[in-house]
Parts: structure tokens; sequence; C-alpha cells
């Protein structure tokens, strides 16, 4: 009865150190996975944190050599508008310079002025008027009819008083008449208004 009192001790005995090296083993073994995948994961956002910080390292270097080279690019904008405006201050200056010759060669290639030919009556046609009168009067630019029809009674007084005594007798208040006469081609009015002229003024009745 001992004896099996005894064995029965050492086997329940036996049986009770296996549940407590099976709980506690299993528990030091869950512990120990545990740790390794706690360990795993650790290295694993160690190598994560790693790639992100080399990423963001290219990107530095990346962002600085953008903004070097676009910085290069602005110097090269601000280069190409400097020029740009140096450019269009030539042509301004070569389209000055060009009007200037196109004046100049037309001056040099046009016609000379040529003064009018008196008409085939000349001014002496005029009641008043004889061959030194119309060369004054040509002296002022009036060489045609139409010239002295539009010449002013005074502004030819002034000239005649110019010209000396000699021209004093000279009374020029009919001129523009006649002469407005002669260039319209009226030489039967002009003829019959000279009629009644002498020394271009009415004759008394």
């Amino acid at each position: 009865m001992n004896w099996v009192i005894f064995w029965a001790g050492i086997v329940i005995g036996w049986i009770g150190e296996l549940f407590i090296d099976f709980f506690y083993w299993r528990h030091r073994h869950s512990d120990a996975v545990s740790e390794l995948e706690v360990r795993a994961d650790l290295a694993g956002m160690e190598a994560r944190a790693g790639q992100l910080e080399a990423q963001v390292i290219g990107l530095k270097e990346g962002q600085t050599h953008y903004e070097y080279e676009m910085q290069l690019s602005r110097d090269t904008l601000a280069r190409v508008h400097e020029q740009l405006a140096a450019r269009e201050v030539e042509i301004r200056q070569l389209q000055t310079a060009l009007a200037d010759a196109h004046i100049r060669l037309a001056e040099k290639t046009s016609p000379q002025l040529i003064m009018p030919e008196p008409e085939s009556h000349g001014l002496e046609k005029i009641e008043g008027i004889g061959p030194k009168i119309s060369k004054l009067l040509n002296a002022r630019s009036i060489y045609t009819f139409a010239d002295l029809a539009k010449a002013n009674v005074e502004e030819l007084q002034q000239c005649l008083a110019e010209a000396g005594p000699q021209y004093r007798l000279a009374n020029p208040v009919t001129w523009p008449e006649q002469a407005r006469l002669a260039a319209e081609g009226n030489w039967e009015a002009l003829d019959a208004l000279q009629a009644d002229l002498k020394g271009s003024r009415a004759q008394p009745v």
C-alpha cells in the first residue's frame, strides 16, 4: 500500500512537473517568438526608415539641382531679354537711319523745282502791268493769272512801294479782278473792263 502511494505520488509529481514545464516553457517560447517578431519588425522599420531617409536625401539633392537649373534658366532668360531690348533699340535706330536715307535719296533723285512758265498771254496782259512790274510779281511767286487773282491789293501796293518811287504811279486795285477774268478765259469781259480803264483805273464818265 505504501508502494502504491509512493508510485502514485511520483506519477502525480511527474505529471505536475510536465504541466509546469509545458506552460512555463510555452510562455517562454511565446515570449521568445514575440521578441523575435518585434525585433524583426523593428529591423524592417529601421530598414524602411533608412530607405526613406535615402529618398529624402535624394529628393533634397534633386531639389538643389533643379533650383540651380532654374536659377540658370532665369539668368539665361534675363540675358535674352537684355539682348532682345538691345536689338529692338538697334532696329529703331536702323529704321530711323533708313528713313533718313530714303529722304536724302528722294531729295537727290527728285526733279528740281521748276518755276512755272509765264502763261501764253503773260501778266502783261493785265492793264497797268509792264515787264518790270511782271518781274516784281514773279519775285513774289506770282506767275499766273490765278496767282494774281488771289493776291491781296494791299500786298501788291506794298510790293510796288518797296520796289522804289518809279512804281508809285502804278495802281494794283483792279489787277486781281482783271486776273480773275483772264484766268477764267473770259477775254471779252476782260477787254470790256480794260476799255474803261486808264492806268488800271476806271475812266471818269
